[in-house]
C-alpha cells in the first residue's frame, strides 16, 4: 500500500529533484523533517501537505490521501480553503461546523 511518504517521494523525483537534499536546498525544508517525513518515521500535516504540494505540483488530496481530485462542488470547496489565509482557517472551520449542525 502507498504511503504519504511513498507519495511524496514520488512528487519529489517527477519534479526533478533527485535526492532530499535538493529538495530541502532549493525549497528550505529542514531535512531531518522531510526525511522522516518521506521515509514514513514522521508524519506530516494538511498545512506541510500544501506547502509540498505547491512546490511540487501536484494535488494536496492526492498527496495526503492518495485519492484523485475531487470535481464539481467538492472541488470548488477545496480550492476556496486554499485560499483562505492560515489565520482565518479555524473561524471557517467552525462556521462550516455550525453550518453543518443546520442541516
Amino acid at each position: 500500500m502507498e504511503t504519504r511518504g511513498d507519495r511524496l517521494k514520488k512528487a519529489r523525483m517527477d519534479a526533478g529533484y533527485t535526492t532530499v537534499r535538493a529538495a530541502c536546498d532549493a525549497f528550505g525544508y529542514k531535512y531531518p523533517t522531510y526525511a522522516g517525513h518521506e521515509n514514513g518515521s514522521r508524519e506530516f500535516d494538511f498545512d506541510e501537505a500544501e506547502r509540498y504540494a505547491k512546490n511540487y505540483s501536484v494535488d494536496v488530496m492526492w498527496l495526503m490521501n492518495g485519492k484523485t481530485p475531487a470535481k464539481g462542488e467538492r472541488a470548488e470547496v477545496i480550492d476556496i480553503w486554499s485560499r483562505i489565509p492560515e489565520r482565518d482557517r479555524q473561524a471557517a472551520l467552525n462556521m462550516l461546523r455550525g453550518l453543518a449542525k443546520k442541516g
